[in-house]
């Protein structure tokens, strides 16, 4: 990763304003996301572009050894003492550390890369014990929007696409899932009908509208349970080992 894929101040400061870890959305992707990656499970995870650390805490909280590098120096951890490098580019670990390292973390990393394959091939080589590639990404390009343009994205992912560079970069996928299937209708009729597109800076939820936001995470964690993966979404996961 190159400096120029990291977030500006101004996009880490309109995506993940103090509080915004009370949006249904960090709330709903962190328990989806570890609930699924349960049966791949492979400590240490090293999750690179880990942002305020969103995603690190709810693996920790679930009883992950992991830790966190972000390239950009435009965030500080969300709490104080989540295991952070911030400046850090993964691959300049120490050899030791990166020895250590089975599992990466990828949350809604790789869109922001213009050569992805490179980067995974790289991944595979700096850490040469790596078992598991936990990723997330924005699925379906019918979706893409001014969000995507403004946040620095290549593409949005379909199954095919994820497929084809994830076997290109000598991983096996191991499984794969949309989640968010109700997303799906809302950004797509923003894409149609609103001249605006999305909002691209978020507010973090308070009083009664922090409450609305749980009930919707609430809403999502059960989707993830009761509708196949198959259905298109607006996020999409993927577990893949290195072959």
């Amino acid at each position: 990763m190159s400096e120029r894929t990291a977030f500006d101040r101004a996009q880490a400061s309109d995506a993940y304003s103090d509080g915004i870890e009370r949006n249904f959305w960090h709330q709903a992707r962190g328990r989806i996301v570890t609930r699924l990656c349960k049966p791949y499970r492979a400590e240490p995870l090293l999750e690179i572009g880990a942002g305020r650390g969103y995603m690190l805490h709810a693996f920790q909280e679930r009883g992950w050894q992991s830790y966190g590098v972000e390239l950009s120096n435009e965030m500080t951890p969300f709490l104080p003492n989540l295991p952070i490098q911030y400046g850090q580019d993964a691959f300049s670990l120490s050899e030791n550390l990166r020895n250590q390292i089975r599992s990466i973390g990828l949350f809604d990393v790789i869109e922001h890369l213009p050569d992805r394959v490179a980067f995974l091939v790289q991944c595979r080589t700096a850490f040469p014990n790596l078992q598991y590639l936990y990723i997330t990404v924005p699925a379906c390009m019918s979706l893409w929007t001014n969000y995507d343009t403004y946040y620095g994205h290549y593409l949005r992912y379909d199954f095919s696409t994820l497929r084809q560079e994830i076997e290109a970069s000598g991983y096996k996928v191991l499984f794969m899932r949309y989640f968010f299937h109700a997303l799906y209708v809302p950004i797509w009729l923003v894409r149609q009908l609103s001249p605006k597109g999305r909002n691209t800076e978020y507010k973090p939820p308070s009083g009664i509208n922090a409450l609305f936001h749980k009930l919707v995470a609430y809403y999502f964690i059960a989707e993830s349970y009761l509708l196949p993966g198959i259905i298109p979404g607006s996020s999409l996961l993927c577990i893949a080992k290195p072959v």
